[in-house]
């Protein structure tokens, strides 16, 4: 198996993988005023898969060796696992008494 197609095979089923997880968290994500989190997030996918497109053809023209289909599927997988970091990142909430009094960190 070329070197080339195992890259491709790699990134491609884990952009696959971190695409059906992404949708499925979406699920949950609470929306906007009247759009769903899975519309919102939906149209943010669409956008990352749009700047990547736009990104892979930039760094197709630098490396000239290696296939568009790899280089647009590492950076997919690499987008998608950034936004399930961001996604992943939690909320806190800090509930203080009333009548408190002094500095919270």
């Amino acid at each position: 198996m070329k070197k080339g197609k195992i890259f491709k095979t790699i990134f491609g089923v884990l952009s696959s993988i971190l695409l059906v997880s992404l949708v499925i968290k979406l699920i949950k994500v609470p929306g906007g005023m009247i759009l769903s989190g899975l519309f919102l997030g939906g149209l943010e996918l669409v956008g990352i898969v749009f700047v990547c497109l736009n990104l892979t053809a930039i760094l197709h023209i630098a490396l000239k060796n290696s296939s568009f289909m790899t280089i647009l599927l590492i950076t997919l997988t690499l987008s998608f696992a950034g936004i399930h970091y961001q996604l992943f990142s939690p909320t806190l909430l800090i509930t203080v008494t009333n009548g408190y009094v002094g500095e919270i960190d």
